[in-house]
């Protein structure tokens, strides 16, 4: 079942009845589990590990490390504006009467 809109994470849950039972007992045993897997596209090996971040794309070589933090910290800004307005929206939500 995917998690998100470009389906890309995707979870699986089970219950299965175990095929070798180890107590003499009549209860039957049973194996659950989750699975989570993320699903990336990629051309090659060195575009893998550009996308999982273990190797530097040409652009980010180009740059200074004070632009490298620049950047970070401009993106942890709008992560946590995005945080809030997805707050304010549910207490917008909840707030509202019929």
């Amino acid at each position: 079942m995917p998690l998100n809109e470009p389906e890309t994470l995707w979870a699986k849950v089970y219950n299965r009845q175990n095929e070798i039972q180890f107590d003499i007992v009549d209860s039957e045993g049973y194996t659950q589990g989750v699975g989570i897997s993320y699903l990336m596209k990629f051309e090659d090996t060195k575009e893998f590990l550009e996308k999982v971040g273990l190797k530097k794309t040409e652009e980010e070589k180009m740059l200074t490390k004070y632009q490298r933090d620049s950047i970070k910290e401009v993106k942890k800004m709008l992560k946590k504006e995005e945080k809030l307005k997805k707050k304010r929206l549910k207490i917008d939500k909840n707030n509202q009467t019929f």
